[in-house]
This record gives C-alpha cells, sequence and structure tokens, in this order.
C-alpha cells in the first residue's frame, strides 16, 4: 500500500514537471531590455535600437549601424 502511494506521488510529481516545463516552452519570459536590442551590422555589438542607425535594402533586409562604424566609414570616404 505504501508503495502505491509513493509510486502514485511520484508520477504526479513527474507529469507537475513535465506541464511546468512545457508552460515556459510555450510562453518564454522575454525580458524586455533585451527586445529592444539589435546587433550593428558591421561591428556585431549588441546596442539599444535607439543608439543605431537603422538602412533597409529592398522590402525585407534591414541594417543597423553603429555611430561608431558610420564615423570609421566616413572617415575613411574622406581620403
Amino acid at each position: 500500500m505504501t508503495i502505491t502511494i509513493l509510486t502514485i506521488t511520484l508520477i504526479l510529481f513527474f507529469i507537475a514537471i513535465i506541464f511546468y516545463g512545457y508552460s515556459f516552452m510555450v510562453n518564454p519570459q522575454k525580458n524586455e531590455h533585451n527586445l529592444e536590442m539589435e546587433k550593428c551590422s558591421l561591428c556585431k555589438v549588441r546596442f539599444i535600437k535607439d543608439e543605431l542607425i537603422l538602412r533597409q535594402v529592398g522590402d525585407s533586409k534591414l541594417f543597423y549601424f553603429c555611430r561608431n562604424c558610420i564615423k570609421s566609414l566616413a572617415d575613411e570616404l574622406k581620403i
């Protein structure tokens, strides 16, 4: 009798863990700060989107550039 109760408890515990893990997979907690970050297309450093310059090529391709990369490109073109 004791083994049956322990077995049922263990099975219910595993089912609860499975549903708890599944809920994280279905609804991942997104960090708001992480959503506002993007990588510079040249140096690959992450910045807040407001600090980057956005350029769109065609209808779908987006490029983000940081100020340092824009400045270095401008300096190279002034030769």
